[in-house]
């Protein structure tokens, strides 16, 4: 969306101001980087969001359709829309350097070597999608992420100091992680969605891998396979 002052002064200012608001806070403050998607993981529906102003994450792919992740002193975001979606979602990843585990409760202190994020739609009727249309297809709504990293034991689930009662933690991997090697992951979206928002679960909309390592100025080599939907856990 290309708008200027000129005969409408301050109207660029507004629009812009609007799709802010309505655009929900899941993606408050991240850009599409369209040049930083590798060209495969574009092709299987991917696409990197960053943070602007700070240093990029990067995400390649790897063996045996696994995702490489790489940070150093980096944030990034890979996502991509949740293909026919289930109650259950399942991966491997492994972590072979992380950054110092910091607190994932506060801001500024939320440096994680891996999380998947699912986004589950808020208003599914007309302003939900008006909020879709003028953030560019983005997703609004809900979100949890699933963390390897932080200060807290495998198991803890807390508010995501970003997004408040719309953002919920869980912490799958946590201080004493193994590394260096593969891990399987399967968690109930449904079970999850009910204990963070106690509410019905919507299908989920949207996926995202990502690293952040910033804070700290730490660096990531990890490793994930893309998540699965699956009709149960192990």
């Amino acid at each position: 969306m290309a708008l200027s002052g000129g005969a409408f002064p301050g109207l660029a200012a507004l629009v812009f101001l609007a799709i802010g608001i309505l655009a929900g806070p899941a993606w408050a403050g991240l850009e599409r980087d369209a040049a930083a998607t590798h060209p495969a993981l574009a092709e299987a529906g991917w696409e990197v969001l960053r943070r602007p102003g700070k240093p990029l994450a990067g995400f390649a792919p790897g063996p045996d359709g696994a995702v490489a992740v790489s940070a150093d002193s980096a944030v990034g975001f890979l996502v991509r829309k949740a293909d026919k979606p289930t109650r259950f979602l399942a991966w491997r990843w492994r972590v072979d350097q992380a950054p110092p585990a910091t607190d994932l409760r506060r801001k500024g202190t939320d440096d994680r070597p891996l999380a998947v994020t699912v986004f589950f739609p808020r208003d599914p009727g007309m302003f939900g999608f008006v909020r879709r249309a003028m953030a560019g297809d983005l997703p609004d709504g809900r979100v949890l992420s699933y963390v390897w990293g932080g200060l807290d034991p495998a198991g803890a689930r807390f508010p995501s100091p970003y997004m408040g009662d719309a953002g919920g933690l869980v912490v799958l991997q946590g201080p004493g992680a193994p590394t260096g090697q593969w891990v399987g992951a399967c968690v109930d979206l449904g079970a999850d969605y009910r204990t963070a928002f106690d509410g019905e679960d919507p299908p989920a909309s949207y996926l995202a891998l990502s690293s952040d390592s910033e804070d700290s100025g730490g660096t990531v080599r990890a490793a994930i396979t893309p998540p699965a939907f699956v009709d149960r856990c192990p």
